[in-house]
């Protein structure tokens, strides 16, 4: 059940953030979250010249099985586990131990708390004090 929880709400965060904003507003969005994540995993040059395309790539299905579920929230998520246990043996393999492998998903859930708490921000913000 935590998993399912920390599925959804890395998706639903980055859904948010991303929503409506202007490309150049994506583009820093994806450089902040490299840049989280490079941090996070402390990735030295080597790791990181390895690991990105394989992030991407993940990214990547990881979208389309969102996109392609549309509706279906339970298959949607099914599918989301599935690639990411697909994906996990990869990362070991890149990031050396579990532990790293663990701080790439919760990496990711933060972030994806840190744009949803900014957006609450920046929407409280625009509304003003009442």
């Amino acid at each position: 059940m935590r998993k399912f929880i920390f599925i959804i709400s890395i998706f639903t965060c980055i859904g948010l953030g991303a929503c409506a904003q202007p490309p150049a507003e994506i583009n820093r969005l994806e450089a902040l979250h490299t840049a989280y994540l490079t941090q996070q995993l402390n990735l030295n040059a080597e790791e990181a010249r390895r690991f990105w395309p394989l992030y991407n790539s993940y990214t990547f299905e990881l979208r389309q099985a969102r996109a392609v579920q549309g509706g279906d929230v339970i298959g949607s998520d099914e599918k989301i586990l599935t690639i990411r246990k697909k994906y996990r043996e990869s990362f070991r393999k890149i990031l050396v131990t579990e532990d790293r492998v663990n701080r790439l998903y919760f990496a990711e859930r933060d972030f994806g708390n840190i744009l949803r708490k900014e957006f609450q921000r920046r929407q409280m913000k625009r509304r003003g004090p009442y």
